[in-house]
């Protein structure tokens, strides 16, 4: 290479013999007899004269070397000569090269003279030089080649020996291997199956240069039909037949065809290169004229798009059974080591449909659990550490708190005080692999403050690696009212039947005391000294009479007497007598639905429940108040989880409501226990209510209460209609018994 104001090399340094290329470079030349280095010299060969035949030899191995070969000066870097091989590389005869600077073959900065020349200068101090350098064509396009750089000893003078070895395949071979890692690394990424099949079809054509690529699969179910490529075809091996399993089109990608001109949507599995390649029958598929191959039905495509070269291999599923195929075209053949490459794509891709394929099966599955989970009618939820750690809605609805901020309260704080030391022992005891009955009811405090019972059912799991334990639980609060209402009902039942045979054998007893103490008086005088004494007996009895008739109306034993009767018309009837039982602070109003129905019921009964209520209302307001006995139809279509509601049904309710002190919740319960009362002696028996539970209930009836401390009390009584029910002949009413009087703490 010459360098503008260098002076040339002189006539007297002839290159009259090759030198040997160093062991493990690309080439290796051999020159014989070579002489030891002088002591003294700097390391390096010296190559002495050699006859003119053998001069003749060197220019055969120089000119016939597989490199390109140049010969350095040392100090201007100029080419003092180049072999035959320089011309393919860098297209300039060795006699234009001799008179070229390397600055003027190279590619450009970095590639320039100046670096060119540091090098050179590096090997001539005898430090060898293996480097990769962008070289110029004639043409102006530039390639990558290898140069490796000696030093040499020439004519008694140093040179530089320069083998330049084309590498651009092997660039490209790099780039590519770069550029399919690039996009593996893209495939691991979060997107669509269907992008990331785009995205491998798409670096196909990008990365090897090809005209079009595509990937087809097998679905369950596909046929041939319009949509096949050789549809048209009626005959011949190739003829279309519709129940011929069929490959679909997922993903394709072109440098330059028409997308829309392609038959390929869908291809007959093991019909022409693609089907062929899908079937498995002979592992990949490559052919350097599919536009020429009269049996292939893509044959008229590939030829009307001028595409010569295939290459298909085979999708695998995880058990190893292809079901699709990754196919590539281009205009020129497809080398081997692409072919690898492309292979390996087609592995990579068989790998990528497998998982998307497993996602989709977990992500189905986990779609089926969230539905299952999320829809049940009973909460679900993961206690570890303390803490909710899942819960679905309902358990979320349960507790009043969203899904957010439940994980964040403390369980225990959503267990009731009472019940909260039971739950959490059997907590750790479970967390600690003890085995006892999982199944237990407790009560939880919702965010509002409502108090609810539920029943859980606790088994241990491993929940992120640790113990937990996963809980179903359902709201029980109805049914521990029921079971409360039926233990109630069996505790009336059993006092009513106690009650009742007590105040029929006393009642026995009764009438001997009163038959005799009338007896008695008869017998006696107005002044004789023991007819007070009498008088007070008899007296006596008739009370414990009045107290009896009670107990044998709680008991249901007391003789009724029923008809159809009109509640209006009875409490209209005795609506004066039960003014007189208030004081005057108190107002007593009655609004009663002139269409009410009748029912059926002793009427002397109906108006011992009046007067019991009233009186009740009466003592619990002592500073007055307001008294409303009203009556209305009532239709009930279907159960309700309301506490105090009857049966489905058609019913008159009958309520009374008060604004007094109100009863509180401790003695809400037990207001219809017989004797139950917190007065002072002797001012109430706490058989009133009593008495009332027990028509009432004899009567077909049902009774609620709903009360608060200084809210007052609302007594409904339920009676069902009469309707078209036979009128009953009017019977005298028993007579009456005093009504009782404070039977609560509350007056209620």
């Amino acid at each position: 290479m010459r360098l503008s104001g260098r002076p040339r090399a002189r006539a007297a340094d002839p290159i009259d013999c090759p030198a040997r290329v160093p062991k493990g470079s690309s080439r290796e030349m051999t020159a014989p007899k070579l002489r030891k280095t002088e002591p003294g010299r700097k390391p390096g060969f010296r190559v002495s004269v050699l006859p003119a035949s053998t001069e003749t030899d060197y220019q055969a191995v120089f000119h016939g070397a597989n490199d390109t070969i140049f010969i350095h000066d040392v100090e201007t870097g100029a080419i003092l000569d180049a072999n035959l091989k320089s011309s393919e590389l860098f297209g300039y005869g060795p006699e234009e090269l001799k008179k070229m600077d390397v600055g003027l073959l190279s590619g450009g900065r970095p590639f320039t003279q100046t670096e060119a020349m540091r090098r050179i200068r590096l090997a001539a101090r005898g430090a060898p030089q293996v480097f990769e350098w962008l070289i110029r064509h004639s043409s102006g396009r530039t390639l990558w080649a290898e140069v490796s750089l000696k030093r040499i000893a020439i004519g008694g003078r140093t040179r530089v020996l320069a083998i330049v070895r084309d590498v651009a395949e092997r660039k490209l071979f790099e780039e590519r291997i770069l550029s399919l890692n690039r996009l593996k690394e893209t495939l691991l990424g979060p997107s669509t199956l269907t992008d990331k099949l785009e995205l491998i079809t798409r670096g196909i054509v990008d990365i090897f240069d090809l005209e079009c690529s595509g990937i087809w699969l097998r679905r369950p179910g596909d046929r041939c039909g319009s949509g096949c490529i050789h549809s048209q075809a009626e005959r011949g091996p190739h003829g279309c037949r519709s129940q011929d399993p069929c490959l679909h089109l997922a993903a394709r990608a072109d440098r330059t065809a028409d997308p829309g001109e392609t038959p390929h949507d869908r291809v007959p599995l093991g019909s022409g290169a693609i089907g062929r390649a899908a079937a498995g029958l002979e592992g990949r598929v490559l052919s350097s004229e599919v536009g020429c191959d009269s049996d292939s039905p893509e044959s008229p495509w590939a030829k009307r798009l001028g595409l010569a070269s295939f290459a298909g291999f085979p999708v695998l599923s995880t058990d190893g059974r292809p079901t699709g195929v990754l196919g590539a075209y281009g205009k020129a053949p497809i080398l081997p080591r692409d072919a690898a490459m492309l292979e390996d794509l087609a592995r990579t891709t068989s790998q990528v449909i497998q998982a998307a394929t497993a996602e989709a099966g977990r992500k189905a599955i986990e779609e089926k659990y969230r539905l299952v989970v999320d829809n049940a009618t009973e909460g679900i939820f993961v206690a570890q550490d303390g803490v909710v750690k899942f819960a679905n809605p309902i358990s979320s609805n349960m507790v009043g708190t969203s899904s957010d901020e439940l994980p964040k309260r403390p369980f225990v704080d959503m267990i009731h005080p009472d019940d909260r030391d039971m739950v959490v022992e059997r907590h750790l005891r479970r967390l600690q692999g003890e085995r006892f009955p999982g199944t237990y009811p407790f009560r939880v405090i919702a965010g509002t403050g409502e108090v609810f019972w539920v029943e859980i059912n606790a088994v241990l799991i491993n929940w992120e690696g640790r113990p937990a334990t996963l809980n179903f639980v359902r709201d029980v609060t109805a049914q521990k009212k029921l079971e409360e209402q039926l233990r109630h009902a069996q505790k009336m039942e059993a006092l009513g039947r106690l009650a009742g045979g007590v105040a029929h054998d006393f009642n026995n007893l009764l009438t001997a005391i009163l038959g005799f103490s009338d007896l008695l008086l008869s017998s006696m005088g107005p002044d004789d000294a023991a007819r007070k004494n009498v008088e007070e007996i008899q007296k006596a009895g008739k009370r414990a009479a009045s107290l009896t008739a009670q107990l044998l109306a709680f008991g249901r034993k007391q003789v009724r007497r029923p008809r159809v009767m009109d509640l209006n018309e009875t409490i209209s009837g005795i609506e004066g007598m039960l003014r007189q039982l208030l004081s005057r602070e108190i107002e007593l109003a009655t609004l009663l639905d002139p269409h009410a129905a009748p029912i059926l019921a002793d009427p002397g009964q109906i108006e011992q429940v009046l007067v019991n209520l009233v009186v009740n209302a009466r003592d619990a307001m002592p500073a007055g108040g307001k008294l409303v006995v009203e009556t209305a139809n009532f239709i009930l279509e279907e159960h309700l989880e309301i506490d105090g509601l009857p049966p489905p049904g058609r019913y008159v309710c009958l309520t009374v409501s008060d604004t007094g002190v109100g009863i509180s919740q401790a003695s809400l319960p037990r207001i219809f226990d017989p004797f139950y009362t917190t007065k002072e002696l002797g001012k109430g028996a706490g058989l009133g209510l009593a008495t009332v539970y027990g028509i009432v209930t004899q009567s077909g009836g049902n009774i609620s209460v709903s009360s608060a401390p200084g809210k007052g009390t609302v007594f409904r009584l339920h009676f069902p209609q009469a309707c078209g029910a036979p009128p009953c002949p009017d019977a005298p009413p028993l007579p009456e018994a005093p009504a009782e009087r404070d039977e609560t703490p509350e007056g209620n």
